[in-house]
C-alpha cells in the first residue's frame, strides 16, 4: 500500500476492485458458508460510520440516509445489506454493527 494511504478510505480509491472483493465477496462467502455448512453459526458484520458520508443528522442510525463517499464505504454498505438479506431469507443468526471511531 502506498505510504499516502494509511486509511481504508484512501486505499479504496486506488484499489476499488480489491476493496469490493474483500468486503463484498468475502462477506458473501462467509454468508454462503454459514447457510450451506453451518446454519447454527453466529455471525457479526462490522460496518462503518463511513457509510453515512457527510450526513448532517445526529445521532446517526440505520434509519437515516446512507451517503457513502468512497469505494470502502460503498462496499461496507453492500456487506451490511448482504448480511441482512441472508439473515432474513435463511433465518440465520447474523447481526450488523455500525462502528464509529474507537480504539481496538
Amino acid at each position: 500500500m502506498p505510504s499516502c494511504c494509511t486509511e481504508f478510505r484512501c486505499y479504496s480509491f486506488q484499489n476499488a476492485l480489491s476493496t469490493y472483493d474483500a468486503n463484498i465477496g468475502g462477506t458473501l462467502n462467509v454468508c454462503n458458508a454459514a447457510k450451506d455448512y453451518s446454519p447454527d453459526t453466529r455471525m457479526y458484520f462490522a460496518a462503518t460510520y463511513e457509510m453515512f458520508g457527510q450526513s448532517k443528522e445526529s445521532p446517526q442510525n440505520e434509519n437515516i440516509p446512507f451517503l457513502p463517499r468512497s469505494p470502502y464505504a460503498v462496499s461496507k454498505r453492500a456487506g451490511l445489506w448482504t448480511v441482512r438479506t441472508y439473515r432474513d431469507a435463511y433465518r440465520l443468526y447474523m447481526t450488523n454493527g455500525i462502528l464509529f471511531n474507537h480504539e481496538s
